[in-house]
């Protein structure tokens, strides 16, 4: 599908997000996520326009499975995130 995988990012039950490059475009990076089912998730994410929902780009389906491509956006997560807020509260 024109990504060149860089590393994985994360991982959960049901799919695991990579850094990738994708090649047909300069290169960028972008994240990929990589299901072994198809889903709905992409269709219902293009529904939402909000600064704190990431947007898709694209949506590859194979016969193994999906692959979601999303811009990357920097690699703190949601754990980070929280953890920042539970010192800051607790310190503050």
């Amino acid at each position: 599908h024109g990504f060149l995988l860089a590393e994985e990012l994360g991982r959960g039950a049901f799919a695991r997000v990579f850094l990738a490059r994708q090649e047909a475009l300069a290169g960028r990076p972008v994240a990929v996520k990589v299901t072994l089912r198809r889903t709905r998730e992409a269709q219902q994410l293009a529904k939402l326009q909000h600064p704190n929902v990431v947007p898709v780009h694209s949506v590859h389906d194979a016969p193994w499975g999906q692959v979601i491509c999303m811009p990357f956006l920097g690699r703190r997560t949601l754990a980070d995130v929280l953890r920042a807020y539970h010192w800051g509260v607790r310190s503050g």
